[in-house]
């Protein structure tokens, strides 16, 4: 008797990938793993297929096909022509998610069978204990279930509290004295109104990370309205203390201009990657796991959040991105920082909080670590930073001095500062 299995339905996925390119393969790969086809010929196109993308690559005809050739599979795998005729059978890559339900829920059956088989063959030995065959059953028919048990928990947290707990400083008085460090598999808003001083926050946060020399973090920045020369330039001149507009007009004194080189060396001997032109949470998750297993990542920044595209209006979007960038936080154990416009509500009424959020869906609820920024009425060279959501810690809030020539942020440090919570 034949294992349940669908090899339209595996070979449709592959199909996908073929077609689809890196966002399907992120799609497919949240859901499947090799053995989760039964066709072996199967299992090793899809694990060439994590291989290529692993190296950075896009998963498509040429690549895998270089791949299996490589690795000395191509041949068993029915050659190019089974991968080419895969990508012309398959309707279209949309249509992944699917295929995608099919594979997997064929899988679990497979795994059932083998599970119910392990069982019976335990049931049957001498001295068997009923109870314990009864637990075993619940763990084996559901393989895909986490087993997390809390001995295993309790260990991880004492080896983090003995090497000290994992997690860069951050650079500033007011989050040091709430949220003590930057805690990898948080996720961070940063809010703001429009020109309140969001993406100058960004950048002195980043400089601070860089400017002790004492660690080299890996921080990817996805912008999705400035250029990565523009971030760049701003970047140098919160370093160099050179006017940003100096730096682009070539009007530099000729010892700036030693300063400026002396920038320019700081910045490209640091773990750090400038993207403008990704806008979709499947590119910046495939960009990200791709640092991740390259050159390690410990921070993803974002700037900002509504500008990131998807299906739907505003609200539909909000509430689909939120909780996926909190979950890509955990699963990369990374800190993401996230910029986000507040509604003009929020502005009119400040009482609605940390849910002031433009679109605000599941910002609120995902975020980690809820920021505000208030640029003071009476002189915009003064913000107040106000973190009004800490899941792991205080609130509190501090002042800030933005000196606009250099894009550099100066904390002006209370001596009885607020707290709340």
């Amino acid at each position: 008797m034949t294992a349940p299995n669908s090899q339209d339905a595996e070979k449709a996925v592959i199909g996908a990938i073929l077609i689809g390119g890196t966002e399907t393969f992120t799609k497919v790969d949240r859901s499947l793993s090799p053995d989760d086809f039964y066709n072996s010929n199967h299992q090793y196109i899809y694990q060439a297929m994590r291989d290529v993308h692993s190296d950075g690559i896009v998963p498509d005809l040429v690549t895998v096909t270089a791949r299996l050739k490589e690795v000395k599979r191509l041949s068993g795998c029915g050659g190019a022509s089974y991968l080419s005729g895969a990508a012309d059978d398959c309707p279209s890559a949309l249509n992944v998610s699917h295929y995608i339900k099919i594979v997997k829920e064929k899988s679990k059956l497979r795994k059932i069978i083998d599970g119910a088989r392990k069982i019976s063959e335990s049931a049957s030995q001498p001295g068997a204990d009923s109870k314990t065959i009864s637990t075993k059953l619940s763990i084996e028919i559901d393989h895909d279930a986490e087993v997390n048990q809390v001995a295993t928990v309790i260990k991880s947290l004492n080896e983090n509290i003995e090497k000290g707990y994992p997690g860069l400083n951050t650079g500033y008085d007011i989050l040091a004295r709430t949220i003590r460090k930057v805690s990898p598999g948080h996720m961070w808003i940063v809010a703001g109104y429009t020109s309140t001083g969001k993406s100058a926050f960004l950048v002195d946060f980043i400089c601070r990370q860089y400017r002790s020399g004492l660690y080299n973090p890996g921080i990817a920045v996805f912008s999705t309205e400035m250029a990565c020369e523009q971030y760049l330039v701003r970047m140098l001149s919160n370093q160099t203390t050179i006017a940003g507009w100096a730096i682009t007009e070539h009007k530099m004194k000729p010892e700036q201009e030693a300063v400026l080189v002396g920038g320019q060396v700081h910045f490209s001997t640091r773990n750090l990657y400038l993207y403008d032109r990704l806008y979709k949470i499947e590119e910046i998750e495939a960009t990200a796991r791709m640092l991740k297993e390259t050159s390690g990542l410990d921070i993803i920044a974002i700037d900002y959040i509504q500008n990131l595209w998807g299906e739907g209006k505003i609200y539909d979007r909000m509430s689909r991105l939120a909780p996926l960038l909190q979950y890509l936080a955990k699963d990369l154990q990374v800190t993401i920082i996230a910029l986000s416009q507040v509604s003009n509500e929020h502005v009119k009424d400040r009482g609605n909080g940390v849910y002031g959020y433009k679109g605000a869906g599941e910002i609120a609820a995902s975020a980690d670590l809820g920021i505000e920024l208030l640029r003071d009425k009476e002189n915009d060279e003064f913000m107040t930073i106000k973190v009004e959501k800490n899941r792991h810690g205080r609130l509190g809030e501090g002042k800030l001095q933005y000196i606009n020539g250099f894009t550099r942020i100066k904390e002006i440090i209370e001596e009885q500062p607020k707290y709340g919570g």
